[in-house]
């Protein structure tokens, strides 16, 4: 009878084993299973260095771009400031650029006639549109030996070029008019004129 109650304890500590060990692996295999659940949405959430696509269109309503690029978010993004490679779309508008590389003047030439001047000053960190001296916020970027200037100023200060960034889609939008100008005009431009000497 003894060894009988021997048999059972026996066969009761090694049934009660088996589910301890049961249960470890299942707990064991839940948390591995919770840890690679976590590390996947915690790696969802960092921003790992990507590419954004250009898309640049010549000419209003029009449905495809004309062009694609890959951009490289470290060219496009400085300090949550989107940038564009102005001495790309300056080649692209034909924008002539005469100068030296501290000081790069562009022609803008419009189909008014009229002929404006953009003057990227590199070493100063600003800009002249026209003769009117404008501060460039971020500052004026020199990467390869092209000239990328804030997608804001450039919005800003030159007609027939429109620029948007969308960061969700990682997608820059460039238009191009064609019919180019600039938004500040010389100071001799705004000064009044004395009809009484015509």
């Amino acid at each position: 009878m003894k060894s009988m109650t021997k048999d059972k304890r026996r066969k009761k500590a090694i049934a009660a084993i088996s589910v301890m060990l049961i249960l470890s692996v299942w707990f064991v295999f839940f948390a591995v299973y919770s840890a690679v659940i976590s590390g996947t949405i915690l790696l969802s959430s960092i921003k790992l260095p990507s590419e954004y696509t250009m898309e640049i269109t010549v000419g209003e309503n029009k449905k495809k771009p004309d062009m694609k690029l890959e951009i490289k978010e470290s060219d496009l993004m400085v300090d949550g400031v989107p940038y564009v490679n102005f001495s790309l779309l300056a080649d692209l508008c034909s924008f002539p650029v005469s100068g030296d590389p501290d000081v790069l003047k562009y022609k803008i030439e419009g189909s008014d006639g009229q002929t404006d001047y953009l003057t990227v000053c590199i070493n100063e960190e600003k800009v002249r549109v026209n003769t009117s001296e404008v501060s460039v916020s971020g500052g004026i970027l020199v990467k390869d030996g092209e000239v990328y200037l804030p997608c804001g100023f450039v919005n800003d200060y030159v007609c027939g070029i429109s620029i948007g960034v969308d960061e969700e889609e990682k997608t820059v939008s460039v238009t191009v008019t064609g019919d180019y100008s600039l938004k500040l005009k010389d100071d001799k431009a705004n000064e009044k004129i004395d009809i009484s000497r015509l």
